[in-house]
């Protein structure tokens, strides 16, 4: 949830920690309503405005075991050292 709540700093840096939050939690809220049962493992919602961010991009995806919808951040390349 940090790394999601940076990214949305990052791109918007007049942004404090609690309106990041806000927006992430609304969307998070949004999605949890619509499919309360989720959707399968594999399949996440990238927060809208976020679609063109290659390293951290907020998405929000279900966890069958908790049985929860939570914000997470996905990667879209891979860095090599």
């Amino acid at each position: 949830m940090e790394e999601a709540i940076k990214t949305v700093r990052i791109h918007n840096w007049k942004w404090t920690r609690l309106k990041a939050l806000k927006l992430l939690n609304y969307y998070l809220n949004l999605i949890s309503i619509k499919y309360p049962d989720g959707l399968s493992p594999d399949c996440y919602f990238v927060v809208p405005g976020y679609e063109h961010v290659t390293r951290d991009q907020p998405i929000v995806k279900y966890n069958p075991a908790e049985g929860a919808w939570f914000i997470s951040v996905e990667q879209k390349f891979i860095i090599n050292k």
